[in-house]
């Protein structure tokens, strides 16, 4: 697998906008079974001032606007209520056959929910302290993609030292000496350490490259407690073989 076939295998969108008629399968963050539904009563949006100020510019097009938009969502299993705030804009939809008619319709990305939705399932049997962690990576991952990597990390070092007390040194060394015992999952921990580098040192981080971190940390937990095994190793293999993310090249 090459750094192409990478970017394509990542090139889905965990951050899914959604439209006034329809929302993306996201779990309930409260009973973690059923989904959420936007209660259409509460959407409420508002273009920005400095968006509003570009209306007099002579190449002004409706994909300029910017606005900016809160909601609530209901589970349909427990009832429970999710916030959500984040960004919108104009979205063209060209007629795709013949007699359609091209529309237009806003999209709104979502940047923070209130509580946070998983976005993965974490095992039952995973310690709480890390559980603690990947949620509040969850939490900023809308947001912030170099905070929710940089939390990622933590998990990585909050597992090791889980899994092995007694590692000393740096955390690319204590990985290395972790692969003697636990050779997959200390394979796909390095690629999420790599990763992390690119989030701290020059923010090339792309939502792609955090996507795979969440699903390596969500296959390394299935594979040590909950006994399921994804094959990933190729993906990380180009993470680790380029010491960081390929979409930065």
């Amino acid at each position: 697998m090459n750094e192409q076939q990478y970017l394509r295998y990542l090139s889905y969108r965990f951050i899914k906008p959604f439209h006034r008629s329809s929302t993306p399968d996201w779990k309930c963050p409260h009973c973690e079974n059923g989904l959420l539904s936007l209660r259409k009563d509460s959407l409420f949006y508002e273009e920005t001032p400095d968006s509003r100020s570009l209306h007099s510019h002579p190449d002004w097009e409706p994909d300029w606007i910017d606005y900016r938009f809160t909601a609530s969502f209901e589970c349909n299993k427990c009832t429970g209520i999710t916030f959500v705030c984040g960004i919108g804009n104009e979205t063209f939809y060209p007629a795709v056959e013949a007699g359609d008619e091209d529309f237009e319709d806003i999209e709104f990305i979502p940047k923070y929910f209130e509580p946070a939705i998983p976005l993965f399932a974490i095992p039952k049997g995973c310690p709480d302290s890390i559980g603690k962690i990947l949620k509040s990576a969850f939490s900023v991952a809308w947001a912030d993609l170099a905070s929710g990597c940089n939390r990622l990390r933590v998990a990585v070092e909050k597992l090791i030292f889980e899994l092995d007390p007694s590692l000393n040194g740096t955390l690319h060394q204590k990985l290395e000496v972790l692969s003697e015992s636990h050779r997959e999952p200390a394979h796909l921990l390095m690629a999420i350490k790599w990763l992390g580098n690119d989030a701290s040192h020059d923010g090339s981080l792309r939502e792609c490259d955090l996507a795979f971190g969440f699903r390596a940390m969500e296959s390394v937990l299935k594979d040590l407690y909950a006994n399921e095994r994804d094959e990933l190793r190729d993906l990380a293999s180009i993470v680790n073989a380029g010491r960081g993310s390929p979409a930065r090249t």
